[in-house]
């Protein structure tokens, strides 16, 4: 797991949210996505700036948020109700981001793939499985073979404005493809 690319996402986003679960783990993420902290002194809003090296001038702006892992996101490595989740082809740019698209039970759902830059290490092994929480939403649990490396919850993009915009760039699509057609059956 890359830490830089986690630390950059926090520092981004200038928030870091620390949550401790039952074992004694800790997570970190920026609320979008988590990811264990593995081989790492126990850290606390006192030292995470000085332990990921980030200057005093840097911390001033970043907000640190510890607490205790929502009971409604599960961390177990295999889950009762999980559902593999197979990546849609087709990759959207959308208000600056790229997302990752997913038909899931509830239908097509997005992730920021900013959030898998800190996974690219088990890029060979990661697979993505739809989890529901207690209150029935979905989020994504990223494992490195059977072991969970994050948790990456939905963006939401879609909205009334998103279904028009791809409504317009579908229509576009079946226009294209059909002036297509037509001109390779004159030129043959």
């Amino acid at each position: 797991m890359k830490m830089k690319s986690i630390v950059s996402i926090c520092k981004h986003s200038k928030i870091f949210y620390l949550f401790d679960d039952e074992n004694g783990m800790q997570w970190l993420g920026d609320g979008g996505a988590i990811y264990p902290l593995l081989k790492m002194p126990p850290l606390n809003p006192e030292n995470i700036f000085t332990v990921f090296d980030i200057p005093g001038k840097q911390a001033i702006d970043m907000l640190v948020k510890q607490k205790p892992i929502p009971e409604s996101i599960d961390l177990q490595d295999v889950a009762k109700c999980e559902e593999i989740l197979t990546p849609h082809k087709m990759e959207i740019r959308y208000n600056g981001r790229i997302f990752q698209s997913f038909h899931t039970s509830q239908g097509i759902q997005f992730i920021d793939k900013k959030y898998l830059a800190p996974l690219s290490d088990y890029k060979d092994m990661l697979s993505l499985y739809e989890r529901k929480d207690k209150d029935g939403r979905i989020y994504i649990a990223a494992k490195n073979g059977l072991i969970l490396v994050a948790v990456i919850m939905p963006f939401k993009v879609i909205d009334e404005k998103f279904v028009e915009e791809v409504r317009i760039f579908t229509q576009d699509c079946e226009k294209a493809l059909k002036f297509q057609q037509e001109r390779g059956q004159k030129n043959e």
